[in-house]
C-alpha cells in the first residue's frame, strides 16, 4: 500500500468516526435526561406525599378544634356582667 491510499482510507474513516462519536454523545445525553426525569419524578412524589400528610394533620387538628368550639359553654362563663362590659376600652383601628 502506498502512502496515498493509506491517507485516503484514514480520511474515509473520519466521517464514520464522527458519526459514531455523535451517536455516543446523543446516547449519553438521552441516558442523562432519562435519569434526571426519573429523579425529578421521585422527588415530586415525595413532595406530594409530604403535603398530603401535612394536609391530613391540619384537617384533623381543625376538626378537633371545631368539635371543641361546638361544645356549649358552662352557664357561669356564658354571661358577662355589666361591670365587665363597662371596663372594656375600645381599641383604635387603623384602616387604610
Amino acid at each position: 500500500m502506498s502512502r496515498q491510499s493509506v491517507n485516503r482510507l484514514q480520511n474515509a474513516a473520519l466521517p464514520l468516526r464522527q458519526m459514531l462519536s455523535l451517536g455516543l454523545a446523543l446516547l449519553l445525553t438521552l441516558a442523562a435526561g432519562l435519569f434526571y426525569y426519573s429523579w425529578q419524578t421521585a422527588r415530586l412524589a415525595e413532595q406530594v406525599a409530604a403535603q398530603t400528610a401535612l394536609l391530613t394533620q391540619i384537617q384533623a387538628t381543625r376538626s378537633s378544634t371545631l368539635v371543641k368550639a361546638a361544645d356549649p359553654l358552662p352557664t357561669g362563663q356564658a354571661t358577662a356582667s355589666p361591670a365587665t362590659l363597662e371596663n372594656v376600652v375600645p381599641r383604635d383601628r387603623w384602616v387604610f
